[in-house]
């Protein structure tokens, strides 16, 4: 596997640090990679605190655009909710149009990984179609979102207050899938990138991928190990502070060797193919990945993008009862469904595709995964001890 190939020597400190040297990190840093050959990367870091900026040209987007000219502008935003709905497109106009329609095929479909570029690279016409199929409407972008001319100023934005309210709720809706940023300032970038009408991809791992990567290399036991230690994790912050964290945040914290390390290492072969084909690119990532990216550049510079979309063989022993009793325990730990997500085409790809699924075995799986589910819920919830004013604080929010 590329992981284990490029950088056995880097240990599970590094990235530890990485992890920690975030957490201090306040406000948006820059670093410019030197590439040759006239090539320029803009890197820059995203705190996970808000940011907010009194004067437009303190704005690190619009000084960015400013200084690099950026042919395209890469984001880290997990790209699975626009590219279902991408595929959606696909399959909707091969339905209503076979003979001029791309030929697309069940795997590519049900893919947990990009099937090209061109499934990342976010643009407001394929949430104008989605949008228009949803409500039976004939599809025109003459009069769609993806119609509205560029701005040139925060204030025009301001003068358009509706037509701007109209055209972030579609992007909260089909790009983020209406889920809060755990770095806020991801999502003013990306709604003023697509108003302002620059190329952008996002280019974070797709999770659906993630989840595969960590249920495919990890037993049962060990993530059940992994979860209980998470448990201790949460109990031991809320002994010594009241600020309301999640299972999630301890889990990155604490092991970003599995669940940050394959997502750097994605982020990084991902701007290895932009920067093939682009003279001027700007980065915006978080703060995590930022310090991450320079030192796996270092070790490994010609990282595969192909590469980091496959997905690593299930252990053998692994039945498909287990594969999906692991992916139940994932979603308790990192907090997200993401097999039931809206344009789902498949929600065990790693088992089958949905073709090779009978209707008796999906009806079973699903009960298994409902049954895991809030059996993890109960696991977790009888290790929790929440001291009597974080409950409060969490029943207020």
């Amino acid at each position: 596997m590329i992981f284990r190939r490029h950088f056995s020597a880097l240990s599970r400190d590094l990235w530890t640090g990485f992890t920690k040297k975030s957490a201090g990190m306040t406000e948006i840093s820059k670093f410019e990679v030197n590439l040759g050959d006239s090539k320029r990367l803009g890197l820059y870091g995203m705190p996970r605190t808000d940011l907010d900026f009194e004067k437009q040209e303190e704005e690190p987007l619009l000084l960015a655009i400013a200084d690099y000219k950026p042919s395209i502008i890469l984001l880290q935003i997990d790209p699975m909710h626009y590219m279902k709905r991408f595929r959606h497109i696909e399959q909707e106009f091969a339905k209503r149009d076979p003979n001029n329609a791309i030929n697309i095929q069940e795997r590519d479909l049900e893919n947990p990984a990009p099937n090209g570029l061109n499934e990342i690279e976010a643009g407001m016409e394929v949430i104008d179609v989605v949008k228009m199929i949803e409500t039976g409407k004939k599809i025109d972008l003459n009069t769609a979102l993806s119609n509205i001319r560029a701005v040139k100023s925060v204030d025009e934005i301001n003068e358009k207050s509706e037509q701007f309210k109209e055209y972030s709720e579609a992007i909260l809706a089909h790009i983020l899938g209406n889920m809060p940023m755990k770095f806020p300032y991801m999502t003013p970038l990306l709604v003023f990138s697509l108003y302002n009408q620059n190329e952008i991809a996002l280019i974070d791992m797709p999770e659906p991928l993630l989840r595969m990567h960590i249920a495919n290399k990890y037993s049962l036991e060990e993530l059940t190990g992994i979860a209980a230690q998470l448990v201790e994790g949460l109990n031991d912050h809320f002994s010594t502070s009241e600020k309301i964290i999640t299972l999630e945040n301890i889990a990155y914290d604490q092991f970003p060797q599995i669940f940050q390390y394959p997502r750097d290492i994605y982020i990084a072969s991902v701007h290895n193919e932009y920067m093939k084909e682009n003279d001027s690119v700007v980065s915006f990532v978080n703060n995590p990945t930022y310090l991450a990216l320079p030192e796996i550049w270092k070790e490994a510079d010609n990282l595969s993008f192909k590469e980091a979309c496959q997905i690593p063989p299930k252990i053998p022993e692994d039945t498909n009862e287990i594969l999906i009793e692991k992916h139940a325990l994932l979603d308790v730990i990192l907090e997200t469904n993401i097999w039931a997500s809206k344009y789902t085409k498949n929600p065990f790809p790693y088992i089958g595709l949905k073709s090779e699924i009978t209707p008796e075995d999906k009806q079973k799986y699903k009960e298994i995964f409902k049954q895991k589910y809030f059996q993890y819920q109960q696991f977790v919830e009888d290790r929790l001890r929440l001291p009597d004013s974080i409950k409060k604080l969490i029943n207020k929010v």
